[in-house]
């Protein structure tokens, strides 16, 4: 019996075949698996978004529904935050499973949470800000931004892009995605692919929603 294998042509030309099958299939497949980033991601943007706004029209927390006031002026009531500021008040509305050390705490979610400025000093994007309560574009424009890790910082691979993204507030709880992004991670995105990225996950959030 005379066996005939693949010539070293034929199974170059099979792998090349293989190849661009796969190339054409790729975005398709893409689309049909799960992304377990974009999972997390949606999960994280509603969070954020929710208790910011859920700050925002609470009236015993922020009477006049200026997120970079101290809440609770009135004395005489019992301010449910920790700690008087935002996210003292922030960690007050979650679940949280670590405490709030140096700015960063983890939600029950395994999503870990960085609030590192304790302040309104950041810029925000062009108009996304502006005139709250006839207040100066040059005020209000500025936000306050914490940086969300999506599966925790104890799991990689801890990079702007991938796992890690940057959430802006505006005082009067509006929320965006920021452009800030550097952490030193592995293979890690700029801020201006890691906005991308954030935007293209909020647009599908948004498709689904509708």
């Amino acid at each position: 019996m005379n066996k005939k294998g693949f010539t070293l042509i034929e199974a170059i030309i099979v792998i090349a075949i293989l190849g661009v099958i796969g190339a054409l299939l790729a975005p398709a497949i893409m689309k049909a698996i799960p992304n377990s980033y974009f999972h997390m991601f949606r999960k994280a943007y509603t969070t954020f978004s929710q208790v910011c706004s859920e700050l925002a029209n609470d009236s015993v927390m922020y009477p006049d529904g200026d997120l970079s006031k101290a809440p609770c002026p009135d004395a005489t009531v019992a301010c449910p935050c920790k700690t008087r500021d935002f996210r003292g008040c922030f960690i007050a509305k979650v679940n949280t499973i670590s405490g709030d050390e140096g700015g960063k705490f983890t939600t029950d979610d395994g999503i870990s949470w960085r609030d590192g400025a304790l302040g309104w000093n950041e810029a925000a994007p062009a108009g996304v800000c502006d005139n709250y309560n006839n207040v100066g574009p040059q005020i209000e424009a500025k936000a306050n931004t914490v940086m969300v890790d999506l599966n925790g910082e104890d799991n990689g691979p801890n990079a702007c892009g991938y796992d890690r993204f940057w959430f802006g507030v505006c005082r009067n709880g509006k929320v965006f995605i920021s452009e800030g992004c550097s952490e030193g991670g592995e293979d890690e995105k700029s801020g201006k692919e890691t906005y991308e990225i954030a935007t293209e996950y909020l647009n599908r959030l948004r498709q689904q929603v509708e």
